[in-house]
């Protein structure tokens, strides 16, 4: 059995091996971390960065005019800001063609 210890003392002696063993320790500790922000989520989906307050609990809140109007609120019972986003001001109107701001109009 001399080689077998060789080999062994030899494989004690590689830092790669010795990393190698605790690689089912650091496993178990982070399928643990994993399953606790899973249970934090409740499966939903995150919400964004509020700008006003830094919270992640800025949610889009209704959308108008057909998609080209957003309305954003922050559901931190704190802050309660909202923002609107509009995506049609300096663009083409989709029926006519003609910019909304300046241009020809009908």
């Amino acid at each position: 059995m001399g080689v077998l210890d060789d080999v062994r003392k030899w494989l004690n002696d590689v830092p790669l091996w010795k990393e190698l063993g605790t690689i089912p320790d650091r496993t178990k500790a982070l399928e643990e971390k994993v399953a606790a922000l899973e249970a934090m989520l409740n499966g939903k989906r995150p919400g964004d960065v509020c700008p006003f307050c830094g919270a992640q609990s800025f949610r889009l809140d209704r959308v108008d005019m057909h998609g080209d109007r957003e309305v954003w609120k922050c559901t931190d019972t704190a802050c309660g800001k909202s923002r609107e986003i509009r995506h049609d001001l300096n663009a083409k109107n989709r029926r006519s063609g003609t910019a909304l701001l300046g241009g020809n109009r009908r």
